[in-house]
């Protein structure tokens, strides 16, 4: 009998597979007496593919290109089986079945899914469906276009996508707004919100229940302060703006989540909200299995508005939703139909033939209020997204606008980076708690790498220590005043969470309290009550995801890594305002905005067609 562990345990010795992949996979094929080491290679692989943000295994995606490799490119000199084969392999085996067939893996379209994630993709799959119809608003069309009018202001020639935003969310059950830094997207839901609840009080003589949520804590506060920030602007009654002015939480504690599990939750199809409008912030970072939750809690009538960046970094988990979601709206034009009722509320948008029913339901903000047509940030932005390499290369090299800056890699020296890290940081180290927080919005340094020369554990070390040089900290404690932390662990009683940014400072009975930002005002913090955190002059990418910073430098390892994409690079360079410096080769820069986030799953086919089902 053939040993089905054979060509994993090489995988496993090259560093290809993980030990959980491999304890997956044995186990799987021993409970099931599986001998086939193709199909053992198949359950190793799936298992990886999760752990790499996949939602399944895209066989013949893979079979395209047989030869694996390490993380770092090299050969393992192992090669994946021919694709007719595998397929044929695996649905002789036990192991594997269709979705109907109770089984650990669920072959599809030559996609291997674990079962778990199967369901989850299926059902998130099933619910968008369901909700992408039109709704009836009760009012005219006249009294709709009345109502956005006087938000919007009156429809002028060229398409005004805020508006447009708004109207959608009228006539559709399940919208998403994607939009990059700048382009008003909280405004435009902000404004979003008031309408409807003025259509839900006109028609219904009552005020919309509205539930406002994102995936982290970080996220939800900054999304309550920007909804605070939006209603100081709009004309709406005050009960209509106080809709605004709910605290927004995390969708694990929207949905109630059950004690000792992770993925079980209160509400769900059962047991549903109490909400008629849901709004969900920072959409790119939820992942398939918690967006597949968060939308089956949602009652079938009420209406749902994704909000995010489709162009950001994915979820660290599984899936790449909002992406999916999206899909190829960009060349698809809205139906003929839906695009008459805009036009009747005074939107006016492009119509055709036919359309996938999802389409109907997305806006792309695309005026940028943050960077003007001049900005050299927004221009790079806008490159990387093309995955323009020369011209992104040219913007960075060109010496003709300050604000952005391609400087050697830090292989060749760090000094420069600690010298920029010094004039940005200094003024944290003294003034009101409110300018030292402020100080901290002025500068970060940003990694791809938590580890490593380049990682942001030895960026913020040396950074520490040579502020240390400087005389800007005063002692040789691991503990002083001016020192930034980072919360890694959610405190819902004590209100800090995963993400929050705070600074130290002298307590007056003696230690050190943590400052952090509470509104327009400053909150104290005893370090014994603080959870978990971390020294932060400099993050990584992925953490500094919604926030925003007057100038970054932003470290980039010395070689070509598969880490290394266009939506990171994205990412990083739309966190600053002013400036962006970038340490790194030109190569390396090259390579990672050539290469896109192609994250594996069926989710896209599903809602807009091809070989799905």
């Amino acid at each position: 009998m053939a040993d089905p562990r054979a060509e994993l345990q090489r995988l496993r010795g090259a560093g290809v597979v993980g030990d959980l992949d491999w304890h997956f996979a044995t186990t799987l094929t021993a409970a099931l007496g599986e001998a086939d080491e193709r199909v053992g290679l198949a359950a190793g692989l799936v298992s990886r593919a999760l752990s790499q943000g996949h939602v399944c295994l895209d066989l013949r995606q893979l079979c395209a290109d047989p030869a694996l490799a390490t993380e770092d490119g090299s050969a393992c000199g192992v090669a994946v089986p021919a694709l007719d084969e595998w397929l044929d392999a695996l649905r002789a085996s036990p192991l594997c079945g269709a979705g109907g067939v109770l089984s650990p893996l669920v072959l599809e379209d030559a996609r291997l899914y674990t079962r778990r994630y199967w369901r989850y993709e299926t059902a998130l799959a099933e619910t968008v469906r369901r909700r992408c119809r039109e709704v009836d608003p009760g009012l005219s069309a006249s009294a709709v276009r009345s109502l956005i009018d006087r938000h919007f202001g009156a429809a002028s020639g060229d398409p005004d996508w805020q508006r447009i935003a708004a109207t959608v969310a009228v006539y559709r059950s399940f919208c998403i707004v994607s939009g990059g830094p700048g382009t008003g997207k909280t405004f435009t839901v902000a404004k979003m919100l008031c309408v409807l609840a003025e259509i839900e009080r006109s028609a219904r003589d009552r005020l919309p229940d509205v539930v406002l949520m994102a995936p982290t804590g970080k996220a939800a506060q900054r999304l309550g302060e920007s909804m605070l920030g939006a209603a100081e602007s709009i004309d709406a009654p005050p009960e209509v703006l106080a809709l605004l002015g709910q605290r927004p939480t995390t969708i694990h504690r929207a949905l109630g989540r059950r004690p000792r599990t992770r993925t079980r939750f209160r509400h769900d199809r059962s047991n549903p909200l109490q909400a008629d409008v849901v709004v969900i912030d920072e959409a790119s970072m939820v992942d398939m299995a918690l967006m597949s939750r968060a939308l089956d809690a949602v009652p079938l009538d009420a209406r749902v508005v994704l909000l995010g960046d489709r162009d950001q970094l994915a979820s660290v988990e599984a899936g790449a939703i909002l992406a999916d979601l999206y899909g190829d709206a960009d060349r698809h034009a809205y139906s003929a139909e839906f695009a008459a009722r805009l036009a009747e509320a005074g939107s006016e948008v492009l119509g055709a033939a036919t359309a996938p029913p999802i389409r109907d339901g997305i806006v792309s903000l695309r005026r940028n209020y943050r960077y003007g047509a001049d900005s050299a940030i927004g221009r790079l932005a806008a490159a990387i997204n093309r995955g323009a390499e020369d011209e992104v290369l040219d913007l960075l090299v060109s010496q003709a606008d300050s604000q952005v800056e391609l400087r050697p890699s830090l292989e060749h020296g760090v000094a420069p980076l600690l010298d920029s890290a010094v004039a940005g940081l200094a003024g944290s180290f003294s003034g009101s708690p409110q300018e030292r927080l402020q100080c901290l919005r002025r500068f970060r340094i940003l990694s791809p790498l938590r580890r490593g020369p380049f990682g942001v554990e030895e960026l913020n070390r040396q950074a520490e220590a040579r502020l240390r040089s400087e005389r800007l900290i005063a002692t040789g404690e691991e503990l002083y005043p001016g020192k930034p932390i980072m919360v890694v662990q959610n405190d819902v009683e004590i209100g800090l969470f995963n993400g929050d940014v705070g600074v130290l400072v002298d307590s007056e009975g003696g230690g050190h309290r943590a400052v952090f930002a509470d509104g327009d005002d400053v909150r104290l913090v005893s370090l014994a009550r603080i959870p978990a955190f971390e020294t932060v002059y400099a993050t990584t990418v992925h953490k500094s995801q919604g926030s925003e910073f007057e100038e970054v430098s932003v470290v980039l390892p010395d070689r070509i890594s598969p880490l290394l994409t266009r939506e990171l690079m994205y990412t990083a360079v739309t966190r600053a305002r002013r400036r962006v410096v970038i340490y790194g080769a030109a190569e390396v820069v090259a390579a990672a905005v050539g290469r896109r986030v192609a994250r594996a799953s069926g989710l896209r086919s599903r809602l807009w067609g091809g070989s799905a089902e």
